[in-house]
C-alpha cells in the first residue's frame, strides 16, 4: 500500500512539474503575443515606407497650394466686381 501511494505522490509530483512548466511556457507565449500586438499597434505613420510617407506630404502640400490658388482667386474675384458694385457712401 505504501508503495502505491509514494507512486501516486511520484506521479503527482511529476503531473504538478509539467502543469507548471506548460503554465510558463503559456506565460511566456502570453507576454510574446501581447509585445506583438502592441508594436501592430503603432501609429500608421511610423508603419508606413518611407516613399508613402513622402506621397502623403506631398498631397499635403498639393491640397494646400490648391487651397491658398482658390483664395487667391477669389479675391481676384472681389476686386474685379468690386468695380461694378456701388461704393457705400454714408449719409451725413
Amino acid at each position: 500500500m505504501e508503495s502505491r501511494v509514494s507512486n501516486l505522490e511520484a506521479k503527482f509530483d511529476e503531473f504538478k512539474k509539467s502543469h507548471d512548466l506548460i503554465l510558463l511556457q503559456l506565460q511566456s507565449l502570453m507576454a510574446k503575443c501581447h509585445d506583438s500586438i502592441s508594436n501592430s499597434r503603432q501609429p500608421f505613420i511610423k508603419m508606413a515606407s518611407h516613399i508613402s510617407v513622402l506621397k502623403s506630404d506631398e498631397i499635403v502640400l498639393k491640397l494646400q497650394s490648391f487651397h491658398n490658388e482658390k483664395i487667391q482667386a477669389r479675391e481676384k474675384v472681389d476686386e474685379f466686381l468690386s468695380q461694378y458694385r456701388p461704393k457705400y457712401k454714408p449719409n451725413l
